[in-house]
């Protein structure tokens, strides 16, 4: 806890000491998003806040290209029917390139924690048959590596 706590103070220390160039539109950004499988319901929120920005341009075609860094806050929730519901927060690392015209990879890295708390009754049977009534949250880390493309 005490190592996020620092790289978070330290990477928003060294953003209030850095050079701001005035032509630069670098902005926080707010998402909110539908996100399941085919049959499992759930949504997702977050934001990103830029860390550093390149625009190169190539003079012989003029193409664009935008390099973006930026750390990303998320919570998501989902719902398993008759099995659980799963509410999990991240934080991460952002690498993101936009061509010209609009198509963009990027590459996603994190750590989060994740709460699980089952849908309906648990029953625990001992070894001498005893059926007991148990109800549990379950709760793990997260270490998340994602990489994606699009429009």
């Amino acid at each position: 806890m005490k190592l996020l706590l620092f790289i978070l103070l330290t990477i928003f220390y060294l953003q209030l000491y850095s050079q701001n160039d005035s032509t630069a539109q670098v902005s926080s950004r707010l998402k909110f998003s539908y996100t399941s499988s085919l049959i499992y319901p759930g949504i997702s929120f977050g934001g990103e806040y830029p860390i550093y920005q390149t625009i190169k341009i190539k003079s012989r075609n003029q193409k664009k290209i935008m390099r973006e860094h930026f750390i990303s806050v998320n919570g998501a929730w989902y719902h398993h029917n008759y099995f659980h519901d799963n509410y999990y927060f991240t934080i991460g690392y952002n690498y993101r390139k936009t061509g010209n015209n609009g198509f963009f990879y990027e590459f996603c890295s994190g750590i989060g924690y994740s709460i699980t708390i089952p849908d309906g009754k648990v029953f625990i049977v001992d070894d001498n048959g005893n059926v007991k009534n148990d109800f549990k949250t379950y709760s793990h880390a997260l270490f998340s590596v994602a990489s994606g493309m699009g429009f």
